[in-house]
């Protein structure tokens, strides 16, 4: 059952709804170290994931592992040291492992798992830079090209970069699809918050009443009707 986010909520914690509260984060950051497992535990969702057939190939298998071990040494660091310090340790090795396995499957899943440490370890720039390629490496897969596009969207806002942010959260909207649907709810109250800070209250509710619109179980319910009716 999802857990629903009321108005007091959102109003106490403005900057938490602002930066770096996609869910999709939470997911990659609670399953990162269980790669191998496959995509269906990464987001937390019933998916199948068909590279089960490419890590019966020695070079897939090779660079799963690698990608494994490389999230690994990042955790373990992170725990006894911080982000900073874990971000230091596996970055030149990360940057390598992207480059060699850039075609592969574990290279492109590196991407957002490499971004999601680089923002963890207040690397907002490098962040933009490897969701930005990790949506072009997922243009094929609009699952995967949604998580990048919104992932892309939170570093912008974790950057104060406003424009940017809406931009990516629009695209992302305007992009539609099953693959967007996961993300889009997100997008939608982050487009609404961005609106609401910007004195623009009526661009904020139409985004609110899409929201509603089209999610009408969204776990924003609570926290958008309130908002609508104050």
């Amino acid at each position: 059952m999802q857990k629903k986010v009321s108005r007091k909520q959102l109003l106490k914690e403005p900057d938490e709804f602002l930066t770096l509260s996609a869910r999709l984060l939470q997911w990659i950051a609670a399953y990162q170290s269980r790669i191998l497992i496959g995509v269906a535990v990464l987001l937390g969702i019933g998916i199948v994931f068909s590279g089960y057939q490419m890590l019966n190939r020695s070079w897939e298998k090779e660079a799963f592992t690698k990608l494994d071990s490389l999230t690994t040494r990042f955790e373990t660091v992170k725990k006894s040291d911080g982000a900073a310090k874990a971000y230091e340790s596996v970055q030149k090795d990360f940057d390598a492992f992207l480059a060699d396995a850039s075609r592969r499957t574990a290279g492109k899943m590196g991407l957002i798992l490499w971004g999601h440490m680089c923002m963890s370890a207040g690397q907002t720039e490098k962040a933009i830079e490897i969701y930005s390629r990790a949506k072009e490496a997922f243009e094929g897969n609009p699952l995967f090209a949604a998580v990048a596009q919104s992932a892309l969207g939170h570093a912008y806002l974790n950057h104060s970069d406003m424009d940017k942010a809406m931009a990516a959260f629009e695209s992302l909207i305007a992009s539609g699809g099953d693959g967007a649907k996961l993300v889009a709810e997100d997008a939608l109250i982050q487009l609404s918050a961005i609106s609401r800070q910007r004195k623009d209250e009526p661009k904020s509710r139409q985004y609110l009443q899409q929201l509603l619109k089209d999610y009408p179980n969204t776990m924003y319910k609570e926290m958008a009707t309130g908002l609508l009716n104050g």
